[in-house]
């Protein structure tokens, strides 16, 4: 592996505190075999997988992916109550209507002016 640093003075662009733009490479030595991929100011040379890799690659993420499944798949979310925190939603049979959970008393109502009103 070759690492190179550099760093030049650009008039008018202050890109770090003493006004230098910072220019780095890293990693392997340009060959047939190698990509250059850059980053801002930042080239780095990296070799490309073989095709055992890029197999092995994919199964491990087919695998991650078999893993996760049922989280991805699960719709919503879950938010548990706290005390003195109002949980709302909307009513299922009236879009109108707000259902507010507080301290284990469920109300229905409206917000009026980003207020809580409780119907009668």
């Amino acid at each position: 592996m070759t690492r190179v640093i550099s760093g030049r003075k650009r008039a008018g662009k202050k890109v770090n505190d003493r006004n230098q733009a910072v220019s780095i490479e890293y990693g392997l030595a340009k060959t047939a075999s190698s990509e250059k991929v850059k980053f801002g100011s930042i080239v780095v040379h990296v070799s490309r997988p073989g095709k055992t890799e890029i197999k092995s690659n994919v199964e491990s993420s087919t695998e991650a992916l078999m893993r996760s499944k049922a989280k991805l798949t699960k719709s919503g979310v879950t938010i548990r109550a706290k005390k003195d925190v109002p949980l709302y939603h909307v009513d299922e049979n009236d879009a109108q209507q707000v259902i507010r959970k507080l301290n284990g008393k469920i109300e229905r109502g409206v917000f009026e002016n980003g207020v809580f009103k409780a119907s009668a």
